[in-house]
């Protein structure tokens, strides 16, 4: 069976920045908060599609923008 999980670096620390969601909606909440705890890597059925950041390709019906 594959997996689909993300990596989290608990210690890494990270301002969210709605300006640079991967979303049509480019607001949160959350925009300026600081926060611990940062994906830096996404594994879907067993392919890395985010790394660091970096996202290699949109998966799925979703277009991102």
């Amino acid at each position: 069976m594959d997996a689909d999980f993300v990596v989290l670096d608990m210690k890494k620390e990270l301002t969210i920045d709605s300006d640079n969601f991967y979303s049509k909606a480019h607001y949160s909440p959350f925009d300026g908060m600081k926060v611990t705890g940062v994906p830096i890597m996404t594994i879907l059925r067993g392919e890395v599609i985010m790394r660091d950041s970096e996202v290699f390709k949109a998966i799925g019906n979703h277009v991102y923008s």
